[in-house]
């Protein structure tokens, strides 16, 4: 998507493995500036996964109000 990173590769890891080891809520974030999405993340209720770092304690407001980013379009996997 991004072609600039491995946001894409991480939240799919990282969704799989959510997927196998829990039964929290998922969603797959796409987050973006313009028109174009930049960067991809993967949330539960209390954490934000992105390009390996895990925010803890964060929503996804909380995180996208705290990135460069100035939208998200959410998909809910569970």
């Amino acid at each position: 998507m991004t072609g600039e990173g491995d946001c894409e590769d991480y939240a799919l890891v990282v969704l799989n493995m959510l997927m196998e080891n829990t039964n929290r809520p998922l969603t797959l974030g796409f987050c973006g500036t313009g028109v174009k999405p930049k960067h991809v993340v993967v949330y539960d209720n209390h954490h934000v996964y992105s390009s390996g770092n895990v925010h803890e304690d964060t929503d996804l407001g909380e995180y996208l109000a705290e990135s460069a980013y100035e939208w998200m379009i959410e998909r809910r996997v569970r």
